[in-house]
């Protein structure tokens, strides 16, 4: 027998559709405080620890957003160190890796 309903999406699914929904919905904002209120934000946030491999691998979308997210969620802070923002999500896989998060 098939089931006819929709699979839920996994936790990387909707970490990237709530991603594109924030960008797509903020693009005209200049208020940083109001980018980052986003409902779309807050559900990321409350995926709590099963969203950080999804955001780590996303991270190029909105870097500082994401980093920002990233030490919400963890409360870690493996960027303190990076020059450069194209190094964050280098320490954040390294950080995740470590942990046994990701391969």
């Amino acid at each position: 027998m098939t089931s006819t309903q929709a699979s839920e999406p996994s936790v990387e699914e909707q970490v990237a559709a709530l991603l594109s929904r924030w960008e797509a919905d903020c693009a005209h904002l200049s208020s940083s405080t109001r980018r980052r209120q986003h409902p779309a934000l807050r559900q990321i946030v409350a995926l709590g620890m099963a969203g950080v491999p999804a955001l780590i691998k996303h991270h190029h979308h909105a870097p500082r957003t994401v980093e920002a997210l990233l030490r919400q969620i963890t409360g870690a802070s493996p960027t303190d160190g990076c020059e450069h923002v194209e190094d964050w999500q280098d320490a954040w896989m390294a950080w995740a890796r470590s942990r046994g998060w990701m391969a």
